[in-house]
């Protein structure tokens, strides 16, 4: 084996399985640690669909003893274009940093990130700590070597579906809003109804007095907390049904303009990657009169110009920054959060009831919280102690390392769906409620210990830092103690109770004095009651009924039943997982390869190929092999000689085969539209295919599989067409430089050892000969004529010359010396179509390129004789043809001459009321021929005729039947056969096992020697290609048996009268000849001069009948006399006749008759007397008189017909 062999081998076998055995999907390393990540899109829906994702997960990582499951991972209700508000993504972007996780588990790209730029950062930051993500429906691996193209091409199509959804979401509400149809929502004063699928806005009567009572409180003199003190003192609810009422709630109210029966749309406007809302980022649309108002405009208006009155001076917002006691701190007095009011130099915090003095409680300024922190601290911890630093610093640390939310996530999920197999199965009543609500608390709890983790790690790092207590007690800041309390309920600076990161809890003071926490609005003065609203209420208009709407629930679909027995092994194993019982059969799995030259090295490929994939196949337990098809030698441009995958593609259509696996796109074809048709059909079987592009990542299942193989396809093509495209392009800028490197030479030339052109004499005298045979005056066929009989050789080395290649000869200025570089183009890379170059691309014209043939100036002569030709030939009167229509297609390229062997080809015949079709012998055609055929022309409907009589033969023949019967039984395999095939799939199986161990035992060494794995994979490719001979012969007899049934059928339907009448031979008919049946069972045919046809069937055998072009011309004369009967007979009943009859009823000399019916018809005498007047007498419709005198002349002749008597005939 020598070192380009050596190369091959770890390029195509080495390396590859190297890379699959570095990804955790296929490694063997013990203790891989493994975690998923899943995104639901609702709360609501979030047990289900993570008990779903569980098992789902379950069952993927049970199969892989080495693995070890960290956990699931998710996030529920939250947006996958930015991974900011995702708490469990975060959580599982820390641990990877941690080194808590090896590999990554994920649905699709859509649930991992629709963010593009997001997405290749966080998979790129990954793969430098070996962490790899396993993308399932993609089938992506970023662990080892992943197409980064197809990844990005993913997350651009991902993030592109929630742009364009979000996009026709607003599209819609925009064509809404242009034809006055604004989108209504739950507001106060109004109920939102539908009415013929649109949504409108009804008055709710009680409502509307509040919003009538705010309006008219407002321009009355309230302010906006007194309004909200006012409402909560009456009781009235908020529109999100809430007892509290904010100032702000209250000026959204009086800000809507839709209280005014119009409706202001595009108000505000939602990035849909950083969920911020703008307003004014768009142009608004008011939307008058669309619904029932509650208070005037004009009160409206006036509420609007006191706001603008109040409204404080604006100060340049300065940005935010959550303060740690944010969301923790509880309101004893009324439930409600503490929310913080910065002023000058102090921070406040309060609850929003007390703001609008309907709660008890006193503000309390930042400083008095941090001293009830420290306070409460002191309670829980003997700050006497020694070490209280280091034990406060280990407590965090010990939180922060039992960070086992994930697998606690496991155990209530599946202790819930436990509690609800057995109360569906064994009527086992439990609080299942109860359970879900102590998960939510868990989560909640999980939730907030993830969120106070950066306040730990700071405080850990500070308590590394600080020396004593008293250092801790001076310099602790709020940020800090949130490091152990984790929230407060308040109830005074004295009465709080503090809840901890260890789930205990330390009250201070006496918080039972309280009681139960609500909201106790304080009295109102007598003159902030609410103010009489009659004096802007408006008149109340008839309620519009609308139509009752259905409510529609929809129910999860739920997990396949257990059974009991399922239930109780749950108890004390684990719950069963319902994809284990399916039983899913392996796939039949074959590899396609195709090397595009048969070259050495491209052999050796192959047989690495080979390997490569039997390895493969073996090594996963879910496929079966069915065999490697390997294609040596030839293009992947189109499907022509590519035998290996058509045969193939007939397994896949026998039912064969379930899957095949191929290098790349490019591997199965490098035109992308024979790609997608393979494709298309592959997967429209009744049992579909499916195929995997390793090198794409591509599987066809996938339903975005043929957009991806449209992309890597073109980009395919392109690259081949690119190739030749840069080539081309290299060549010309060398031939404007007067440099031409030509692959051929012209006839009469051949090449020097420096590939530089040199006369060959012996083709240059020829060459020579057919310019002085032209210049003598002599044509084209003429010169082919000699050169022919002469037995000289054409420039193909064929005997045969032709008059295009005569005039291709005399047009060539290669002849004079000179050189035309690109006269012709490949117009079509993928189907190497050469056309002439008109213009399209520049022609470099080299002179004195190399020695000339003839001088130029019997050249030009040359040329003016061809031009002053091709004048006079244009210049002829030729016949315009209507088109043609009558050509049978089914016989183009279907016959040979049976004498010489050529090509039957079409000629056509078209007279003023006739066209006539005939077939002839290429060679009978061309007269300039030495060697002429001696066939003549056969009629179309001969040869249509003539199938449709073989059919007739094959259909009532007993000998057609009796051999294909035998043929089956020939091309089928016998019992001897059936047990060498047998035994070939157990060599095979064996063989199979040796490869797969030989490369099992040689990837655990330092270096790979290939030689076994090249001897067993070449004596592999041998017996599968003995195997394939037995395939393909029961294939066959298969095929053979199908296409008779199918044949049989066929005939069944053929009016056997209709082909056997002569009235199909009628110039006017045509013969009801079966094209689909011609197609299917005809191969090829010989057709013989004297018109006996022998078809060739894909049946197998040759079939012909007695029916020769004589016998054809002998149906023709019977079907003319039988027309011309039928013409005589038609004319004796006819008009003429009849008139005739009438005029001799009195008796008629010959005479008279004759000139009477020439009166009619023009007609000659003897014609009348013989066709007419003798066949009259004959049938006794005429009867003549003779005169005394008998003689001719005088003879007298009177119709008969209808009189009835004895003597006469009666018709």
């Amino acid at each position: 084996m020598d070192q380009n062999e050596k190369r091959m081998w770890i390029q195509t076998l080495w390396e590859p399985i190297h890379e699959i055995k570095q990804s955790a999907l296929e490694s063997e390393r013990q203790g891989i640690k493994v975690a998923a990540y899943c995104r639901v899109s609702s709360k609501d829906e979030s047990i289900t669909s993570l008990k779903n994702q569980i098992d789902h997960y379950t069952l993927f990582i049970k199969n892989k003893a080495n693995w070890k499951f960290v956990g699931i991972y998710f996030d529920a209700g939250a947006s996958a274009a930015n991974y900011k508000n995702r708490r469990g993504f975060q959580r599982l972007l820390r641990h990877c940093e941690e080194g808590k996780i090896d590999f990554i588990l994920t649905k699709n790209v859509s649930r991992f990130s629709r963010n593009t730029e997001e997405l290749l950062r966080i998979v790129k930051e990954l793969k430098e700590r070996n962490i790899g993500i396993f993308f399932e429906r993609e089938n992506i691996d970023t662990s080892i070597e992943y197409n980064k193209f197809l990844l990005s091409t993913y997350s651009a199509l991902a993030q592109k579906e929630i742009e364009s959804m979000s996009e026709l979401t607003r599209w819609g509400f925009e064509k809404q809003f242009m034809k006055g149809k604004p989108k209504y929502s739950r507001m106060l004063g109004y109920d939102v109804v539908k009415s013929n699928e649109e949504s409108h806005l009804q008055i709710n009567e009680k409502e509307a007095e509040a919003v009538r009572s705010i309006f008219n409180m407002f321009i009355k003199g309230l302010s906006l907390s007194e309004i909200a003190r006012q409402l909560i003192q009456e009781g009235v609810k908020t529109s999100a049904d809430k007892d509290l009422w904010r100032g702000s709630t209250v000026k959204n109210i009086l800000t809507n303009v839709t209280y005014t029966g119009n409706k202001l749309t595009r108000v505000r406007t939602k990035d849909i990657f950083t969920n911020k809302t703008s307003r004014g980022a768009r142009d608004q649309i008011l939307i008058e009169n669309c619904h029932r108002p509650i208070i005037s405009p004009e009160v409206f208006d006036l509420a609007q110009k006191r706001l603008e009155e109040i409204k404080p001076k604006e100060i340049a917002a300065k940005p935010k920054k959550k303060k740690a006691l944010s969301g923790r701190m509880k309101c004893g007095h009324c439930g409600y959060r503490l929310s913080n009011y910065p002023t000058r130099g102090v921070n406040y915090w309060k609850c929003d009831p007390s703001d609008s003095g309907v709660c008890h409680f006193k503000s309390l300024k930042e400083e008095a919280l941090r001293k009830m922190m420290l306070k409460a601290m002191e309670e829980k911890y003997d700050f006497q102690q020694p070490g209280l630093l280091q034990r406060l610093g280990k407590e965090l640390e010990r939180v922060n390392q039992d960070d086992h939310f994930e697998f606690l996530r496991l155990k209530y999920i599946t202790e819930i769906e436990l509690a609800k197999q057995e109360q569906i199965l064994l009527d086992h009543h439990q609080d299942i409620d109860q359970m879900e609500q102590a998960y939510f608390a868990f989560e909640e709890k999980a939730a907030k210990l993830e969120d106070d983790r950066k306040y730990r790690n700071v405080t850990i790092e500070w308590l590394q830092k600080t020396s004593s207590v008293d250092e801790w007690l001076e310099k602790v800041t709020i940020e800090h103690l949130r490091s152990w309390i984790i929230e407060m309920t308040i109830y005074s600076t004295d009465d709080y109770r503090v809840y901890w990161i260890d789930d205990q809890q330390t009250m201070i003071g006496d918080c039972t004095l309280y009681g139960k926490a609500e909201l106790r609005p304080k009295l109102v003065k007598e003159q902030e009651k609410m103010i009489s609203k009659e004096s802007i209420t408006l008149p109340k208009e008839a309620p519009v009924d609308m139509d009752t709407n259905r409510e529609v629930i929809k129910i999860e679909p739920s997990q396949s039943a257990l059974t009991k027995q399922a239930i109780q092994s749950a108890k004390n194993v684990e719950l069963m997982n319902p994809f284990q019982a399916l039983g899913k059969p392996r796939l039949r799995t074959a590899a396609y390869c195709r090397v595009s030259t048969d070259q050495l090295d491209q052999k050796t490929s192959l047989k690495t190929q080979v390997a490569y994939y039997t390895y493969l196949i073996l090594k996963d337990p879910t496929y079966e092999f069915t065999g490697i098809f390997a294609d040596e030698g030839i293009s992947g441009k189109s499907l022509k000689n590519r035998t290996e995958l058509l045969k193939l593609l007939e397994e896949c259509k026998a039912g064969n085969i379930d899957l095949i696996l191929t290098k790349s796109i490019s591997r199965f074809s490098r035109n992308t539209l024979d790609c997608l048709e393979m494709v298309r059909m592959l997967r429209s079987l009744q049992q579909p295919v499916y195929v995997y592009f390793e090198k794409e990542n591509i599987h066809t299942k996938d339903a975005t599989s043929e957009m991806m193989i449209s992309i890597f396809g073109s980009i395919a093509q392109e690259e081949s067409i690119g190739l030749g495209e840069s080539i081309a392009w290299g060549k010309r800028k060398y031939a404007a430089r007067g440099i031409v490197k030509t692959g051929t030479v012209c006839y009469g030339y051949k090449f020097d050892k420096n590939k530089r052109w040199v006369i060959d004499e012996e083709e240059a005298k020829i060459v020579r000969r057919i310019f002085q045979d032209t210049l003598a005056g002599k044509s084209y066929n003429q010169i082919v004529k000699e050169l022919t009989e002469e037995g000289i050789k054409s420039p193909k080395g064929k005997a045969k010359w032709y008059t295009s290649r005569i005039k291709a000869i005399l047009e060539n200025e290669a002849y004079r010396g000179n050189y035309v570089y690109q006269r012709t183009f490949t117009a079509d890379s993928i189907e190497a179509k050469i056309v002439p170059n008109n213009g399209e691309y520049p022609q470099y014209f080299i002179e004195d390129h190399h020695e000339a043939i003839v001088s130029s100036s019997d050249w030009e002569k040359v040329q003016s004789i061809l031009e002053e030709r091709s004048a006079k030939f244009k210049n002829r009167n030729r016949k315009k043809y209507p088109k043609e229509n009558l050509k049978n297609p089914a016989f183009v390229n279907a016959f040979t001459c049976g004498d010489c062997g050529s090509l039957i080809g079409h000629r056509r015949y078209v007279e003023k009321t006739y066209e006539m079709h005939g077939w002839v012998c290429n060679l009978a055609d061309k007269l300039y021929v030495a060697n002429r055929c001696k066939s003549g022309r056969f009629q179309q409907k001969l040869i249509e005729l003539n199938f449709m009589k073989t059919l007739l033969s094959i259909k009532r023949d007993k000998a057609f039947k009796k051999a294909m019967d035998e043929l089956i039984k020939k091309t089928d395999l016998n019992q001897e056969e059936l047990r060498l095939e047998e035994a070939l799939q157990d060599r095979i199986e064996l063989f199979n096992q040796q490869l797969y161990e030989a490369v099992n035992e040689e990837l655990n060494k330092e270096g790979q020697d290939s030689r076994k794995v090249d001897e067993l994979t070449e004596e592999l490719v041998k017996l599968h290609n003995e195997l394939k001979s037995y395939s393909e012969r029961k294939r066959q007899a298969q095929q053979y048996k199908q296409e008779l049934n199918w044949l049989w059928k066929q005939l069944r339907k053929i009016d056997d009268k209709a082909i056997e009448s002569l009235d199909v031979l009628r110039k006017d008919r045509e013969v009801p000849f079966r094209k689909d049946i011609f197609t299917r069972i005809v191969e090829s045919g010989k057709i013989f001069s004297d018109g006996k046809i022998i078809y060739k069937l894909k049946l197998g055998l040759e079939w012909s009948i007695d029916f020769k072009n004589e016998d054809f011309k002998k149906l023709i004369s019977k079907q003319k006399a039988a027309e011309r009967r039928a013409k005589k007979e038609a004319f004796l009943e006819g008009p003429e006749v009849k008139a005739l009859l009438e005029f001799c009823q009195e008796p008629k000399p010959f005479s008279e008759l004759f000139k009477f019916m020439n009166r009619m018809l023009p007609i000659s005498e003897a014609h009348f007397r013989v066709t007419v007047l003798n066949v009259l007498l004959e049938q006794g419709r005429v009867k003549r008189k003779f005169p005394e005198k008998r003689s001719r002349r005088m003879m007298i002749y009177y119709s008969v017909e209808g009189v009835g008597d004895e003597g006469r005939v009666n018709f």
